[in-house]
């Protein structure tokens, strides 16, 4: 399972999308009421409590306070990822040489050779192909046109890679196109941009992403 994509940018009906939130968390009550509010799957006995964790001097059997050094703390840094899986490849073409950006892995292993090659993508992936420009008249509206043939092969309904673009003064992604499951198809999409629209007041910013969920990937 990967994806595939070989595009020419030209030069972007502009789609907003936005996601709700799951429903709120729930609340705990004291004594012998329940522990209510969000899905229904939470709801449980109050029960006592157990001091696990305390701060030094508190008798707890497990320390977490900082006064000491780390106390069997640990730490990592998720927010920039060191690399990304997108890459330059031939993968999966007859004809060797044939090359475009590929989003994959090739020590992935496949679960059923006769259905599907080694290498592939993993369980929660986010990664971005995008392109950033300079328009020529920030003042003007610039409307960018993507083509491209993309061979895509991803879960049906759970894993999907989207056409997007980044929108000045809106948080997360502007999605024009999805796609999911196993096929070649041309894409053609796009956008147009306002002038406020532009990332810094002078470029428009798009991309392709591959965004996979927790589970059942090649991975």
């Amino acid at each position: 399972m990967y994806t595939r994509i070989r595009f020419a940018l030209t030069a972007f009906c502009l789609l907003l999308v936005s996601t709700s939130f799951a429903a709120d968390w729930p609340t705990p009550v004291r004594g012998e009421g329940l522990i209510y509010g969000g899905p229904e799957s939470f709801s449980k006995a109050a029960g006592d409590t157990i001091v696990m964790m305390g701060p030094s001097g508190s008798g707890a059997p497990y320390i977490g306070d900082f006064e000491a050094g780390w106390n069997g703390w640990t730490s990592v840094d998720i927010t920039a990822p060191t690399q990304t899986n997108w890459q330059v490849s031939d993968y999966n073409q007859a004809v060797a040489g044939n090359l475009a950006a590929w989003c994959g892995d090739l020590a992935l292993t496949s679960c059923n050779d006769s259905l599907d090659a080694e290498g592939g993508y993993g369980n929660s992936w986010h990664d971005l192909l995008s392109y950033r420009a300079t328009v020529a008249d920030p003042a003007a509206s610039a409307t960018v046109v993507i083509t491209a043939t993309l061979q895509n092969d991803t879960e049906p309904g759970y894993d999907y890679t989207f056409l997007s673009a980044k929108i000045e003064g809106t948080l997360g992604f502007a999605d024009i196109q999805s796609w999911d499951g196993k096929f070649v198809v041309q894409v053609s999409n796009g956008l147009t941009y306002l002038p406020s629209e532009l990332i810094d007041g002078t470029d428009v910013y798009v991309m392709f992403r591959l965004k996979s969920d927790g589970g059942w990937s090649d991975e």
